[in-house]
């Protein structure tokens, strides 16, 4: 769990302030986009209207063009509780919140709210975590946590999941197979085992085998994979994934615990101080989990309106 606060300029209405959004009385009027959208219409499609530009957004731009049209807007300061922000992202300059009440840097807890350092918020699981364990692994791993009939859905979910891994790993094992065999005969026939998308589209063959082996590769490079590498490493992947879940990998590990020493995670007493750390974008900058609080905290900085 990790919080960082953005101070974003979000307009607030005084009250008496009513808005009344018009009803789409009948949906068969709504105008109907009859031309491909354009470039910028395809970048910004959600902050279009669909009454006014014919594109179901968020309407964030007739928000601001006619609601919001004239009226000051005041800083609000959000907290993003998520599993990691990258304070320097380009999109997110100028309004990530500052403890002006704490010196960066001199490991000082200046403040005194028992956090040191925290100069835009905490990492309360540390540095060391991105992965974290489900609600139902928690109670399967201690069933003396919580009462038997608890225990017992936590127990059909995680059976019905380990079923399901099951079948993924084999589905994939079976793809995998698909794609190193059609490699091996589209190398064989190419002369060369390093070959593009465009190469093995351009196969010109009467031989049965090999036009299979190219339709088997050019779906997979339909679905957007690059190469052959490529694909054998996002389905390694995932049946290294299903394997561990079948292995029970994560009951084996408590993750909250390892990154809280000495803390109970799951207890908490009102003016307690867990641990943690003050690295906002968690422990390794290539993993892209650690940076679902950054989306997080853009969408509501473009798109946060209150009323």
């Amino acid at each position: 769990m990790l919080t960082v606060a953005a101070a974003g300029m979000l307009a607030g209405c005084g009250s008496g302030f009513t808005i009344v959004s018009p009803p789409i009385e009948n949906i068969d009027s709504t105008p109907i986009k009859t031309t491909a959208m354009s470039e910028v219409e395809a970048k910004n499609w959600k902050d279009l209207d669909l009454q006014t530009d014919t594109i179901p957004g968020m309407s964030v731009n007739k928000a601001y063009t006619e609601i919001l049209k004239g009226r000051m807007g005041t800083t609000t300061v959000v907290a993003v509780i998520d599993s990691g922000i990258d304070i320097e992202h380009e999109d997110l300059d100028g309004v990530i919140w500052t403890n002006e009440d704490e010196i960066p840097g001199n490991g000082i807890d200046d403040d005194k709210n028992g956090y040191i350092d925290d100069v835009h918020g905490w990492n309360f699981l540390g540095g060391n975590i991105v992965d974290e364990n489900l609600e139902y692994e928690r109670i399967v791993r201690d069933k003396a946590m919580l009462p038997a009939d608890i225990v017992a859905k936590a127990q059909k979910e995680y059976d019905a999941k380990l079923a399901q891994a099951t079948q993924s790993k084999e589905r994939f094992e079976g793809i995998l197979q698909q794609i190193v065999e059609a490699d091996k005969v589209v190398s064989a026939h190419l002369g060369k085992s390093d070959y593009t998308p465009a190469e093995v589209a351009a196969i010109s063959s009467e031989d049965e085998t090999v036009n299979n082996a190219k339709g088997t590769l050019s779906f997979f490079f339909g679905q957007g994979l690059e190469s052959v590498a490529q694909a054998k490493e996002v389905l390694g992947d995932y049946i290294t994934d299903a394997t561990n879940l079948l292995n029970g990998e994560k009951l084996k590990s408590n993750y909250r615990e390892d990154a809280m020493p000495g803390n109970n995670p799951y207890s908490y007493t009102p003016g307690e101080i867990w641990g943690g750390d003050n690295q906002y974008s968690g422990p390794d900058p290539e993993k892209a989990d650690a940076f679902h609080g950054t989306h997080v905290a853009g969408i509501m900085l473009q798109s946060v309106i209150t009323v």
